[in-house]
């Protein structure tokens, strides 16, 4: 999936998620999406950061579905300060991730386009659960008042299977059912159009069942987008937004 809007992001999420953002956000705590790992499976997120230098430093944030991680967050995170948020995260759960740490694939580069110094950070972090667990991407810049200004891409997979390691675990099997149902539907339009015949045959024909035909007619044509966008999205992890919603 693809987001866009004053921080710049590239993410994909397994069953996954893509996002993607550009520009500048006042506040210095921002959620960007959310993922769901899948158990017994080795979940996956490759991240890659950038920003210039002087904007030292960013810091990524993973809370989990623990009720005094995100779900606490949500309850109470309205009255509290930005660094109390990342404080929630214990040190053991090794979830902080610093943005200039060289642990966490960080340079500084220079620019000799434009002269500007920037950091950038590249690498991959493994997710292993014994249970379907939450994760929730927080961008954090504690401790300025300049805001989030960052470029990032983030891809979350679960496993490595094509047929759905771009999927959250929420969201697996999704494309194996929709596609068993397109070929059931597509039988049972095959058998609908055949009846037709014999009704014309008989002068039985009712304008009943040609509204029955038109909607088994448009029902596949919804199956059959909706398979192309999870095919797509099962590959790449961002698939055809808009032919979804078509």
């Amino acid at each position: 999936m693809v987001m866009t809007a004053m921080i710049m992001v590239a993410m994909v999420m397994t069953a996954m998620i893509m996002v993607a953002k550009k520009g500048f956000h006042e506040e210095n705590f921002k959620f960007i999406d959310r993922f769901c790992f899948q158990p017994n499976e080795v979940g996956q997120m490759t991240f890659e950061f950038k920003y210039e230098a002087d904007e030292c430093c960013y810091t990524l944030l993973m809370f989990n579905d623990e009720p005094f991680q995100w779900p606490f967050v949500r309850k109470h995170g309205a009255s509290m300060t930005c660094g109390e948020l990342k404080e929630l995260i214990p040190g053991s759960y090794n979830a902080k991730m610093t943005l200039t740490d060289p642990f966490n694939g960080c340079t500084r580069t220079n620019n000799h386009t434009d002269g500007i110094e920037y950091m950038k950070c590249k690498g991959t972090r493994n997710f292993v659960t014994v249970r379907e667990r939450w994760w929730y991407i927080v961008m954090s810049h504690c401790y300025y008042d300049t805001g989030l200004h960052i470029e990032y891409k983030i891809t979350m997979t679960n496993g490595n299977k094509i047929w759905d390691r771009h999927f959250s675990a929420d969201e697996r099997y999704i494309f194996e059912t929709d596609f068993t149902f397109l070929f059931l539907y597509l039988f049972a339009l095959i058998v609908t159009l055949y009846y037709i015949k014999i009704l014309k045959e008989r002068r039985l024909l009712h304008s009943t069942y040609k509204m029955f035909v038109f909607s088994m007619v448009f029902e596949n044509i919804s199956l059959f987008f909706m398979n192309i966008q999870l095919g797509t999205y099962a590959q790449d992890g961002v698939g055809l937004p808009k032919l979804k919603v078509l």
